[in-house]
């Protein structure tokens, strides 16, 4: 049994398998969640509260980080929904108060969300007021905010990347005019 691959069959094999290899990468990648995962920075107890304070991205950055928190009775872990939330940020010399910022629960019920918008890099001290039929409490924390990073999507560009080489493969192949049709006698 004689084997070969002509330059057609070899281009169609090497496209399909740089088309598998970029699924399995993509595959590989963690599955993030809606808007990616929100990191835990605080969890506090106070009065009849248990806060929990999250963000996206993962870590506080300029110019802005979405908040997220959820606010549990102490008593018995019930969620709170009928909560009114309200949040300040006091940043390092220079920068802008942000303040009173509402946190609505329109599209979760359970999570009251908003973006601070920060200016400068630096130790922030973020303050939160729940304020609903339970009671009033306040909690403080301090979030070291950065400079944002770049988002570079190395899928999309690794994609990129095979594509421009398959196709060149194949315009060089019809631009070389070889025959590929080996007469075997």
């Amino acid at each position: 049994m004689n084997l070969y691959f002509t330059s057609k069959n070899y281009i169609s094999v090497i496209v399909t398998l740089l088309l598998v290899l970029l699924i399995c990468l993509y595959v590989t990648v963690p599955v993030s969640e809606a808007n990616g995962r929100a990191t835990l920075v605080s969890s506090q107890e106070k009065g009849p509260f248990n806060i929990d304070l999250s963000i996206i991205p993962g870590r506080a950055v300029v110019p802005s980080t979405h908040v997220s928190v959820l606010i549990r009775s102490a008593e018995d872990d019930a969620i709170v929904t009928d909560a009114e939330v309200l949040l300040w940020a006091t940043g390092p010399t220079g920068s802008t108060e942000l303040g009173p910022i509402p946190a609505e629960n329109h599209f979760a019920p359970q999570f009251y969300e908003t973006d601070l918008k920060f200016d400068l890099i630096g130790t922030w001290g973020v303050k939160l007021s729940v304020s609903s039929p339970l009671g009033t409490e306040s909690v403080s924390l301090d979030l070291e905010v950065e400079e944002g990073g770049n988002n570079i999507n190395w899928i999309m560009i690794s994609a990129i990347v095979i594509g421009i080489f398959a196709i060149g493969l194949f315009i060089w192949d019809k631009v070389t005019g070889r025959n590929t049709n080996k007469n075997v006698k």
